[in-house]
């Protein structure tokens, strides 16, 4: 039986290039590895700003309906002076919510507009806001759809002053969503009451309202 000859340094002939082929596997499955953990990093990131954006526009679907919900309630109050003054609200629901932030209500939203409006120049500044309407968006309007995981915090204020002179018949709403998430979104609106009704005059987004709280 002859034997394979054996080179002068003792080893089999094509034993460094098996060497080679080897380390060559392993620094090739570990390319592999980061290349598998990069993807799913950024699959992770992808799928998180995915749903920040998804629930960043339902919260932002929220503040329109809760203002169109507020228009409808206010054209039938028939005492406006009542409603600024705060005697006079319009149909809600519950008045808190968790968040992934922690525990919101309808007065600690009410104190973080005031300490909003009093960084704005006057006549905005001095503004006293009274809770109008408020609820989860399901418990205000039932016919829109919406899981219950997702459903915002809808809360409509309305202006107790006319310090811009406007007149009795103008009326100034603040509206902000928030979703369980904390996700928020929210504007500030100058509507109309006449005897025909309701008419929203302007619409301005919060810009200070954004993201988590």
């Amino acid at each position: 039986m002859r034997r394979a000859a054996v080179g002068e340094t003792g080893r089999l002939p094509g034993g460094g290039e098996r060497g080679a082929a080897l380390i060559g596997a392993v620094l090739l499955a570990a390319a592999l590895a980061i290349v598998a953990g990069a993807v799913g990093w950024f699959a992770l990131v992808a799928s998180q700003t995915s749903a920040a954006a998804r629930d960043h526009a339902e919260v932002v679907a929220a503040a329109q309906a809760g203002l169109e919900i507020a228009a409808g309630a206010l054209a039938r109050e028939p005492d406006i002076a009542a409603v600024r003054l705060g005697l006079a609200v319009g149909p809600g629901g519950a008045d808190s919510l968790s968040t992934s932030d922690g525990p919101i209500d309808v007065p600690s939203l009410t104190r973080q507009l005031e300490q909003r409006r009093r960084r704005l120049r006057p006549p905005a500044d001095g503004a006293v806001w009274r809770p109008y309407l408020w609820g989860r968006l399901t418990e205000l309007a039932p016919a829109i759809p919406a899981a219950r995981r997702r459903d915002p915090l809808v809360v409509v204020w309305v202006r107790g002053d006319d310090a811009a002179g406007a007149g009795a018949d103008r009326i100034e709403l603040a509206i902000e969503a928030v979703g369980p998430s904390g996700a928020r979104a929210g504007a500030v609106a100058a509507i109309r009451h006449g005897p025909r009704g309701v008419a929203i005059l302007a619409v301005w987004p919060d810009a200070s309202i954004a993201g988590p709280a």
